[in-house]
């Protein structure tokens, strides 16, 4: 019987250590790629937008915060906070309906005062019959109300910005302008293009930027402003000779 070398022994052994190690690495790989949490955070943002189960209406969807941004985010219609490297970054979200502010919700007051002492569900049924705008990320396109959100999230170690709005947007607005820079008022400073309603997915419109969008890490009045606004819009002085419709945050 041929008896085997040290040297044969030592390159079987390097060869078993070599495949374990691959046999290894194909179970992890595996186990990685077959974990539910493994493919939960997506890139595409269409994959964002999930169906509502709290709510009856069909067509009424949500977009998940947890999913877009990696956990790493909330946001309550009135403020998105952030946590970028270790520090905790506010963007404010705000609004104008027909020239008129609002935080978080625009609701017409002359529906309110048809009713003198109105019971709680009287109140609410009137609520929401008379919301006009909102800025949230629980959209419904055929609702009748004005719905969308600004949405900053980070990709590549750097902040890029999702806009989202449904049908009912797009449908009552005369135009949707993207507006955003450093300085709102030097107009050198200033972006501004139409909304591209190419991408649609479940009745909401999904649109980006992502350069120029740095404006909050120095001390200036920038930010990103969507809907019937121009450079002209930011000319005026007094609200009274405002008539747009437009979200921004900053």
């Amino acid at each position: 019987m041929k008896k085997i070398s040290k040297k044969q022994i030592i390159y079987i052994s390097l060869a078993s250590a070599a495949f374990i190690i691959v046999v290894l690495a194909v179970v992890i790989i595996n186990q990685k790629t077959s974990d539910p949490g493994y493919t939960y955070f997506t890139k595409e943002p269409e994959q964002w937008i999930e169906n509502n189960d709290y709510s009856d209406d069909t067509s009424d969807v949500f977009i998940n915060i947890k999913k877009a941004t990696r956990d790493l985010s909330r946001f309550n219609g009135l403020k998105q906070d952030i946590y970028y490297f270790g520090k905790l970054v506010t963007f404010f979200s705000h609004g104008y309906y027909d020239g008129i502010q609002f935080e978080g919700i625009y609701v017409d007051p002359s529906v309110i005062e048809k009713i003198d002492d109105p019971t709680i569900e009287e109140m609410q049924k009137l609520l929401k019959e008379s919301i006009k705008i909102q800025i949230t990320n629980n959209l419904d396109p055929n609702n009748g109300v004005i719905e969308g959100m600004i949405l900053g999230k980070i990709e590549n170690d750097d902040f890029v910005f999702y806009l989202f709005v449904d049908e009912d947007w797009k449908e009552q607005l005369e135009y949707t302008n993207i507006l955003w820079g450093k300085k709102l008022d030097d107009e050198n400073t200033l972006n501004i293009r139409p909304f591209d309603f190419s991408n649609e997915f479940e009745g909401i419109f999904i649109d980006k930027i992502d350069y120029d969008v740095d404006w909050f890490k120095t001390n200036s009045n920038g930010g990103i402003f969507l809907g019937e606004i121009n450079m002209d819009t930011l000319k005026i002085n007094e609200q009274k000779d405002l008539n747009s419709t437009f979200i921004y945050i900053q």
